[in-house]
C-alpha cells in the first residue's frame, strides 16, 4: 500500500471534486434540455445541442476561404501570388488594427446570429463563434 503526501492528497481531492461536477454539470444540462430544448442560436427552432445552429441555418453561413487583404481580410477573386497584398480601402488609409479576420460572410446566413450575439451577450453564440 502506497502512502501519500499531504500535497498529493490535496491534489486527488481536487481532481475527484472537478469530475464529479463535471459530471452533475453534464446530466443537469440533459434534464433541463428536457424540459426546456435547445434551440437554434440562428432561427428559433430545434437543435440537436445547446449552443448550436441547426443544419439549415449551418448550410447557409458561406465560410470565407482563399486570397484575401492581408489587413482587413476582405476576400479577394483570384489569387495575386504577393502574400499580405492589401485591398484598396487599407492601401488608401491603413486601418488602426493589423489584421483582422472573419470566419463567415455577414450577409443573410450570419447576420441573425451576428446580430443576437451583439444584443443579447448570449454565451452559447461566444461558443460557437469560438468554434468556427
Amino acid at each position: 500500500m502506497a502512502f501519500l503526501r499531504a500535497g498529493e492528497k490535496a491534489q486527488i481531492g481536487v481532481m475527484i471534486k472537478s469530475n464529479l461536477k463535471q459530471y452533475i454539470s453534464h446530466w443537469g444540462m440533459r434534464l433541463l434540455d428536457q424540459f426546456l430544448p435547445p434551440r437554434c442560436l440562428s432561427c428559433g427552432v430545434g437543435a440537436q445541442d445547446s449552443g448550436r445552429i441547426c443544419p439549415d441555418c449551418w448550410k447557409g453561413l458561406e465560410f470565407l476561404q482563399g486570397p484575401a487583404c492581408g489587413c482587413c481580410g476582405f476576400p479577394f477573386q483570384y489569387d495575386s501570388g504577393i502574400t499580405g497584398s492589401l485591398c484598396g480601402a487599407c492601401q488608401t488609409k491603413r486601418p488602426a488594427f493589423d489584421r483582422a479576420r472573419a470566419a463567415v460572410r455577414y450577409d443573410d446566413g450570419s447576420r441573425q446570429m451576428i446580430i443576437s450575439f451583439k444584443t443579447q451577450a448570449n454565451a452559447g453564440i461566444l461558443d460557437l463563434i469560438a468554434d468556427i
